[in-house]
């Protein structure tokens, strides 16, 4: 048996009492103290599309599945009946889609506006529909407790971050789907 040098023994000890440290260390929770208060309360809830077309019903259901399929847990449905709504219109605003928290007798809920008119000026004919999808799956996020612009390692690392290409990132990333998880 081949014996350490003193000075590779003395860097063992320190490298195991670091990963000792690192092992036995709290888990900060800085990532929760980030969530949006203006999100809802669970990962689970249903959304009343009002006045929109067949084309747009189907895109707001595409933007609820992305979340559904992307592993944070949330389980997003159209429901009639819901007090949460998501609607598309051509607003005069110049934002692309408006998360609103409401507080009301039965608690927390919002109303998503997706704005066409902004889309259609800003993206490519070709890549509408992308950016239709990316901002309501974006929008979609705030119910979920996401905040806008984390500080991702790049704006495509974030569905949150206003500077993402939205011909790209129209899908919740793993970035997206941790921050989730750790609100709920």
């Amino acid at each position: 048996m081949k014996y350490l040098q003193k000075s590779h023994y003395a860097a063992a000890i320190l490298l195991s009492a670091i990963f000792l440290t690192f092992l036995i260390a709290p888990i900060p929770e800085a990532q929760a103290a980030n969530c949006y208060s203006g999100g809802l309360g669970s990962r689970s809830f249903g959304v009343r599309y009002v006045n929109v077309n067949s084309q747009w019903t189907g895109g707001f259901d595409t933007a609820s599945s992305r979340w559904n399929s992307s592993g944070a847990g949330a389980s997003i449905q159209s429901q009639a009946t819901a007090i949460p709504i998501m609607t598309a219109g051509q607003y005069t605003d110049s934002w692309y889609g408006l998360y609103t928290p409401i507080q009301n007798a039965g608690g927390k809920t919002f109303k998503i506006q997706v704005n066409a008119r902004t889309l259609s000026q800003s993206a490519p004919s070709n890549q509408y529909w992308n950016w239709v999808l990316s901002t309501s799956t974006h929008e979609l996020g705030h119910g979920l407790r996401l905040l806008d612009n984390p500080l991702s390692a790049n704006p495509n690392g974030s569905l949150m971050n206003h500077n993402r290409n939205r011909n790209t990132v129209g899908s919740p990333t793993s970035y997206d789907v941790s921050y989730v998880r750790s609100c709920y």
